[in-house]
């Protein structure tokens, strides 16, 4: 015990050592007198967030009464995780770091929440926007580019976004300017009408950007990525700390990849960066780490090195930190290993995004001057297979909606593992998605991730209608109505045209869906889909996509170019066979924002939507024996 009094706070708890650390009183000070803009500042997803359960009592977040002092805890305690006193001393050092480290970042949050951001600020947080955005967009378009269904349908609804994103349409506008603002109290700036108008300037750049390079990752074609806008490539708007350390340590052969790495990071990562964007960074990190070592000078990593880490890459089998074979293992005995025992490599896919994330550090490193070349440049190459392009989709025909949303569908449409055997009561209400998702693209022209995303927040009256309204997921009313839990299932990024009004139909209502929804409110939750859960790549519409796809099939109906996406292209053409009108057309499905310049103003737009809507047919589709028992007469809103 004397050896541990070397390590203030240094303790043991059974046989686990952990370190207890008083929390400074200025940051306490600093927290219980600003508890309300503590609470914005760490609201999920910001990085503060982890912070809270540990600073605060009450883990829930929840309005206690009470003096807010009680709440505020005085110490930290962290877990070292380790019963050997060897290690914890090893780690000690660095948790301790760690602390000191989060309480600054606290100083900082506090000292910057109200700074006004100049020029240079709104292009640095535009472009992180960007980079985090094409991060994860690349590593989406990989995993769609494995169902070649899914991957046609991100495909079209990107071409879709880019041509209604490019529109002067007022409501886009309006969005972005949302959007800037959240950007802006997420970085811990003021959100300044005036600079929130630039930076959604900014931020329409980066989303036309994105979706043109999306479009082109969807198609295979990885080899010339488009980055035709100045912002997004000038290297004056990247942080110059890298050039800072390269004079401070005597020049660019003098810095560590280790050090070049972490601050590729800082300029990666943002209080807006998405949690799994985080761990696909850090897992680069640990390749990195575990192949060059971190304490190897960049300059030293030359095309052999870059060759080597292509080769271990590509033989890693998929999640191998997770298996019990590999632990302990570096990547290279992982590799070496797995060849050996002949266990199949992850996709090429995969690998060729951790070698592309590779090439992005080197070409970063490469415009901040502290290397002078990238020996990863064009090892990628023959992990991308040129994919042809698939015919544009077609719709159902009213045979095919007869035999989808047939007899058997009722009792069909449950989730996988219920038992088909027992028919469902008519008195009972539906409540799977798999029964009302696609019911509900075939009466909106929604699509698939959003059906399955909707919320109750999402589902209100306006102008004493009842309507879908696609929010965005950071979208005020999500917030404040959302449990913590359904705070973690984020809504995949959508252009800020996607975001809409939509009239519940008259067929919906027949069908039961305010009656399902009202079920829903009655058991507490905040999902119209709660039992829809996010698969291992964090996707909540996968279990829907899977079971519509297999009664495709079971159904006789194998064409390539039907899938689910299939019913919103099926909704649009009973538009035009209704004459709906454009603006109307447009404007509920997605595919722009004209006609619906404010929703909540004295324009009755959804009064006239609801009338082109209720005009709409499929010939003689009859859906009458899915009719809820008691709505048989069209149900009026209250």
């Amino acid at each position: 015990m004397a050896e541990m009094a070397k390590y203030p706070g240094l303790d043991t708890r059974g046989r686990i050592y952990y370190i207890r650390r008083r929390i400074p009183e200025d940051v306490r000070k600093l927290i219980i007198a600003n508890y309300r803009k503590w609470q914005k500042l760490t609201k999920p997803p910001s990085p503060l967030s982890p912070l809270w359960p540990l600073i605060v009592k009450d883990k829930a977040r929840s309005d206690n009464p009470g003096p807010v002092e009680t709440r505020i805890r005085r110490e930290i305690i962290f877990s070292l995780k380790t019963e050997t006193l060897q290690e914890a001393k090893s780690r000690y050092h660095h948790r301790s770091s760690e602390l000191e480290d989060l309480f600054q970042s606290i100083r900082a949050a506090f000292a910057g929440f109200d700074r006004v951001a100049d020029d240079h600020d709104l292009k640095r947080i535009a472009y992180r926007y960007f980079q985090d955005a094409d991060l994860e967009n690349d590593q989406a378009s990989g995993q769609l580019l494995a169902y070649k269904n899914d991957s046609r349908d991100a495909w079209e609804i990107a071409v879709e976004d880019l041509a209604s994103h490019q529109s002067s349409d007022p409501m886009v506008a309006s969005n972005l300017i949302r959007e800037a603002k959240r950007l802006l109290t997420g970085n811990q700036f003021a959100a300044d009408e005036e600079k929130a108008k630039i930076l959604s300037g900014y931020l329409r750049r980066a989303d036309s950007l994105l979706l043109r390079r999306d479009i082109q990752r969807l198609e295979s074609d990885f080899a010339d990525l488009p980055l035709d806008d100045d912002l997004f490539r000038d290297r004056s708007v990247q942080s110059n700390a890298l050039s800072l350390a390269s004079r401070e340590t005597g020049g660019a052969a003098q810095i560590t990849i280790k050090q070049a790495y972490d601050l590729h990071k800082q300029d990666l990562i943002s209080d807006e960066t998405h949690p799994k964007t985080l761990l696909k960074i850090n897992y680069v990190e640990q390749l990195i780490y575990h192949i060059f070592g971190p304490d190897t000078l960049i300059q030293s990593i030359d095309r052999m090195a870059a060759r080597r880490y292509v080769d271990i890459v590509s033989k890693l089998p998929a999640n191998w930190g997770k298996k019990k074979e590999f632990e302990g293992l570096a990547a290279p005995e992982v590799a070496q290993k797995a060849e050996a025992q002949n266990i199949a490599p992850c996709r090429p896919r995969t690998a060729k995004g951790n070698i592309d994330r590779l090439d992005t550090f080197f070409e970063w490193a490469l415009r901040e001057e502290i290397t002078d070349k990238n020996p990863v440049k064009g090892l990628s190459r023959p992990f991308a297979k040129k994919a042809k392009k698939e015919p544009k989709r077609q719709s159902f025909t009213i045979e095919d909606l007869k035999l989808i949303f047939g007899s058997d569908y009722r009792n069909h449409a449950r989730p996988y593992g219920v038992s088909k055997k027992e028919p469902l009561p008519r008195d009972v209400i539906p409540s799977a998605a798999h029964f009302w998702v696609p019911l509900i693209s075939l009466f909106s022209g929604m699509r698939l991730s959003e059906a399955c995303q909707l919320t109750l927040a999402e589902v209100h009256k306006i102008e004493g209608i009842t309507c879908f309204e696609v929010l965005d997921f950071d979208n005020e009313a999500l917030e404040d109505d959302l449990s913590e839990e359904d705070l973690k299932i984020l809504r995949s990024k959508k252009s800020t045209a996607a975001l809409r009004v939509i009239p519940v139909s008259e067929e919906l209502k027949r069908l039961g869906i305010l009656k399902h929804i009202e079920q829903i409110k009655q058991q507490g939750a905040d999902r119209l889909f709660p039992d829809l859960t996010p698969d291992s790549n964090g996707y909540i519409a996968s279990p829907v996509s899977r079971w519509f796809n297999r009664r495709l099939r079971d159904l006789g109906i194998t064409s390539k170019r039907k899938v689910f996406h299939s019913l919103r292209h099926t909704f649009r053409d009973a538009l035009r066979r209704a004459e709906v009108s454009r603006d109307v057309v447009v404007s509920i499905g997605g595919w722009s924002k004209k006609g619906f310049d404010d929703v909540y103003g004295d324009d009755p737009i959804v009064a006239i939507a609801q009338r082109h809507l209720s005009r709409i047919e499929y010939g003689d589709l009859d859906l009458s024996h899915l009719y809820a028992r008691g709505t048989l007469e069209q149900e009026q809103d209250q």
